[in-house]
């Protein structure tokens, strides 16, 4: 299940600035690389490999036009989109108007979704992965965040491992065949809003209810959607979402810890102190200390 020679070979030939890798880590069930983006770039022409290409925003945006299959596509892109480029495909990519974009971009070996496709005796037929240069997924977003902190981290191999699994599981189950996606789609697509929704409202209480609106689900119905697409609750997400935004705030020591849980949505202090230490094992003092050791 290695990564392609081409894979590796990749950041070569693209005009970012690399600012982390997981291949130093050892890593070799997947590779994933950050870049700091040029704010505009003329023509970039990817090489084909073997291995699915997903590319993800995680900072700023840009117009960007790509050539796939034969056509040009369009799109605006900002924090949390994502494109895909399926293995021995080419893309001409140009863009321009950024303003310090960040990118993230995952390469899964072709021999992990072939070994995952033979675990569901259904797939009977050529695998055929999405290429397209704007793709919302929340579930592949979430995936990709979470290997950069498992990264950041320096997480064993067996984290990756685990994660680009159940990664290759998702793409095959929801998107690998061209079929209506009816229901499923517009469940994603909704999963996408209730994202970019929690992440842009972190200091806002976001109650239930107004969560199923926004989507126009009932609760019971958008509970579920949720468990599924996520594989939590709204509230565990939003939780951990909000621990995420204070280990980063936590580094700006101008900003006192009580700041830092108005911040994340928490008007009382202990509260935000019980919750932290529940995610990370100590208290935010103690994390903001151990830090600037």
């Amino acid at each position: 299940m290695a990564i392609s020679p081409q894979s590796v070979a990749a950041s070569q030939a693209l005009h970012g600035r690399m600012s982390l890798c997981s291949w130093e880590l050892g890593w070799r069930d997947l590779l994933l690389r950050s870049y700091d983006e040029p704010s505009e770039v003329e023509s970039l022409v990817t090489a084909p490999t073997n291995d699915h290409l997903i590319v993800l925003v995680t900072r700023g945006g840009c117009e960007i036009e790509g050539l796939y299959a034969g056509k040009w596509q369009r799109a605006r892109y900002a924090k949390g989109d994502i494109g895909m480029t399926a293995p021995g495909e080419e893309v001409s990519l140009r863009w321009w108007g950024a303003r310090e974009q960040e990118t993230l971009q995952l390469h899964i070996p072709a021999s992990t979704l072939a070994d995952v496709a033979k675990l569901d005796p259904s797939w009977t037929e050529e695998i055929r992965l999405p290429h397209q240069l704007t793709f919302p997924d929340p579930v592949v977003e979430s995936v990709l965040l979470s290997l950069r902190r498992a990264v950041e981290l320096k997480m064993p191999s067996l984290y990756a491992d685990s994660a680009v699994h159940f990664l290759a599981n998702h793409l095959l189950q929801f998107h690998a065949r061209i079929r209506p996606m009816g229901s499923l789609g517009r469940d994603l697509g909704r999963m996408a809003i209730v994202d970019a929704l929690m992440r842009s409202s972190l200091s806002f209480d976001l109650s239930l209810d107004a969560l199923a609106a926004e989507v126009g689900l009932s609760k019971f119905h958008f509970l579920r959607v949720f468990k599924d697409t996520f594989g939590e609750t709204p509230f565990q997400r939003l939780t951990r979402l909000r621990m995420e935004r204070a280990r980063v705030l936590l580094d700006d020591h101008a900003r006192s810890v009580t700041d830092v849980a108005l911040d994340c949505g928490y008007g009382n202090p202990g509260h935000f102190a019980v919750a932290f230490r529940r995610a990370y094992g100590v208290s935010p003092q103690a994390f903001r200390s151990r830090k600037s050791r």
